[in-house]
């Protein structure tokens, strides 16, 4: 595997949180509260331009009017639209050396003393929640299969495209969600699962940070988190913990799978080896053919090649 630029994660949360999530993950962050709302700060440091920057905030409980993130170095600030998105709008871009997109940042030249500075509106110091940070390269060339077989337990099957009404084609995201939920025993509604995972600023179903709130609605911590090799994945499949997985493919490139091509869908991942991986696709046409098993390098290259992100979804 080819990589041009360095990765990293952080992690916080509070101590049942922290000792629960699959991956590594630090007992708090210090939180500064008044009148109106609770902020914490991550200190990031150096990244390299060229990458992709994943926020990710999970409140279990008292849920906050809204989540805001912003990434600051030095005097520069870039701001992601507030989680939910009540004003539905696009807040300024900030200096063009790093870009915002809608649920991330691409930093297009290198910060060195870079921040993400969170808050909470309309709540205290969350008693139960989740805080993460993951960077990578944009692109990465030739990413490299699991050297090892791990499978979690299958999520119950849900087809987007026979369940989920006029809106199906465009739900492969609430889908996988009610999906992985099902899974952890919550009563995940697909259609009240595609309504809370709608973003009225975009008019999407797929932004990553809704996935989240609504896991949190079910009282589930979560997080999107970026990959750039399978070490981690399969540490989240050996706590038998699913993951949704976000996938990118040219025509014809991923054998099997129900759509052609992609420039952005999303599956469940339950299962990984060096020869193949094992999914729940939503876009099956029915449900008995959501189940799918691609080729792992095939599957590779459509995930972490590109992104490489995906929502962890944790008990």
């Amino acid at each position: 595997m080819s990589i041009t630029g360095r990765s990293g994660a952080q992690r916080y949360g509070d101590p049942q949180t922290a000792t629960r999530y699959p991956l590594a993950c630090g007992q708090d962050l210090e939180w500064q509260v008044d009148n109106d709302s609770a902020q914490a700060v991550m200190n990031i440091q150096a990244i390299d331009a060229g990458s992709i920057v994943v926020p990710s905030v999970c409140v279990v409980g008292e849920q906050p009017q809204a989540a805001e993130v912003t990434l600051i170095d030095g005097d520069s600030r870039w701001e992601l639209p507030p989680v939910p998105n009540h004003a539905a709008a696009m807040p300024d871009p900030g200096p063009e050396h790093v870009s915002t997109h809608l649920d991330c940042f691409h930093t297009h030249r290198a910060l060195s003393n870079a921040q993400l500075h969170f808050r909470l509106r309309g709540v205290g110091r969350p008693s139960r929640y989740l805080l993460t940070a993951s960077w990578r390269p944009l692109e990465l060339e030739n990413p490299a299969p699991p050297e090892e077989s791990i499978c979690a337990t299958p999520p119950p099957a849900l087809s987007q495209m026979s369940q989920g009404g006029p809106h199906g084609p465009r739900t492969c995201s609430p889908t996988c969600v009610a999906m992985v939920l099902r899974g952890l025993g919550a009563q995940a509604d697909l259609e009240d699962t595609r309504q809370r995972c709608y973003d009225p600023g975009s008019k999407m179903y797929g932004m990553w940070p809704y996935a989240i709130l609504t896991a949190a609605h079910h009282r589930h911590v979560g997080a999107t988190e970026v990959f750039v090799d399978w070490s981690d994945p399969l540490r989240v499949l050996e706590a038998d913990t699913p993951m949704v997985a976000s996938i990118r493919f040219a025509r014809d490139t991923l054998p099997g799978a129900p759509l052609n091509a992609s420039g952005g869908h999303l599956v469940v991942v339950h299962g990984a080896s060096p020869e193949c991986v094992v999914v729940n696709d939503p876009a099956a046409p029915e449900v008995a053919t959501v189940p799918r098993t691609y080729d792992t390098i095939a599957f590779t290259q459509a995930w972490l090649r590109h992104r490489g992100a995906a929502y962890i979804l944790s008990r």
